[in-house]
């Protein structure tokens, strides 16, 4: 009993606890980090600034994970101490800001973070470079520079498979399906996908089984597969909610509503995708909610219920013009005139897909939606 009470209550080292916690996080286990994260923190933030900062932007990074965006950026708020500038924890401050930044849609800050992480790292830190090459790859991928972001992500691929960073490695390589789906490179983006889950699962992570699982998911969906898109996005939304990603889980819960709605599963749909709304509201991914509410509003238009569609359009569209979702508009401007087709506003129908046929930015599937 004494042998025991003694091996359990071992001492720790924070290297020791930073490490497991770390690799807790890569794992996806979400819950359990975040809880051993915060009794880090509070354990040494009044008696070690190097590890009251270490644990600081640590569980920043998994409120990050969790949709979390707010808190994550409150939690970095205060610079670091002057001499711990030059600290693998200051630059991850900063490349754990660009991300918030880039959820929030908050591009030009998000730039500014990445660019600033990106030369500490190439002074102080280089082991960084990968993650902030990946980083950059989000935000570029986020605005619609394509070309840009696979760039980053090959890089962030390279450095990976060169410093024997897998997990690294695993995310590049899903980002890099990412891009050949939004190039419509089908096949090519199945493949990247099909990668990253087979990395995953020798690694035994959630957190990136659950990203490869939902977009090979998206990725059937988008060429008509519905069947094997149920089947991915169900395990993803499942892996995600074991792993305590909210935020991911509310995404592919969403997309699933959206396979339900292509096989006119109209009540399995509308309430698959109201769960979605539901818990995208509590979080702080915009993105997202628009999503949720352009899905709803496909289903409603649907099922006949076009005043509840029109509201629902219209909070897209407000959140959407102040976040310069551009994407996104082109989306809601395409249910804008499908609900004014519904109600015999036939002028307004046209004169809105007018505009979007005219865009060039436009995306090949819109198009053709607007042309039907």
């Amino acid at each position: 009993m004494i042998l025991l009470v003694g091996g359990c209550s071992r001492f720790r080292s924070p290297e020791e606890t930073y490490r497991s916690i770390r690799q807790e996080t890569h794992n996806g286990h979400l819950d359990a980090a975040f809880s051993r994260v915060s009794a880090a923190y509070e354990k040494y933030r009044s008696r070690d600034p190097y590890w009251s900062l270490t644990f600081r932007v640590q569980k920043a990074h998994i409120f990050f994970l969790r949709g979390s965006v707010n808190d994550s950026l409150q939690l970095l708020s205060d610079d670091p101490p002057a001499a711990l500038l030059r600290s693998e924890a200051a630059v991850r401050r900063k490349l754990v800001q660009g991300l918030d930044y880039t959820v929030s849609q908050r591009y030009a800050d998000a730039r500014a973070a990445l660019t600033e992480a990106e030369a500490q790292a190439g002074s102080f830190q280089p082991s960084l470079l990968g993650d902030i090459a990946q980083a950059r790859g989000n935000l570029e991928f986020a605005v619609g520079n394509y070309a840009a972001a696979e760039a980053e992500f090959r890089s962030a691929h390279s450095i990976a498979t060169r410093q024997n960073q897998p997990y690294l490695e695993i995310n590049s390589t899903g980002s890099l399906g990412n891009v050949a789906m939004k190039l419509e490179h089908y096949d090519e983006a199945i493949e990247w996908f099909k990668l990253a889950l087979r990395k995953s699962d020798e690694l035994r992570t959630l957190f990136s089984m659950q990203l490869a699982l939902g977009n090979m998911g998206w990725n059937y969906s988008v060429v008509g597969d519905f069947d094997s898109a149920e089947v991915m996005l169900k395990q993803a939304e499942e892996t995600a909610g074991h792993a305590g990603m909210t935020g991911n889980q509310i995404y592919w819960l969403n997309a699933l509503g959206n396979v339900y709605y292509q096989q006119r599963r109209f009540a399995e749909a509308e309430a698959t995708s109201t769960r979605a709304l539901e818990l995208a509201r509590n979080r702080d991914d915009k993105n997202t909610v628009t999503e949720c509410l352009n899905t709803l509003s496909e289903i409603e238009l649907a099922t006949g219920k076009l005043d509840l569609a029109a509201k629902h359009n219209q909070d897209a569209a407000a959140i959407e013009n102040a976040g310069l979702d551009h994407f996104g508009i082109q989306y809601s401007q395409l249910i804008a005139a499908r609900i004014a087709l519904g109600k015999g506003q036939y002028a307004q129908a046209e004169e809105i897909l007018q505009k979007i046929l005219a865009d060039p930015s436009v995306e090949t599937s819109l198009k053709w939606q607007g042309q039907s």
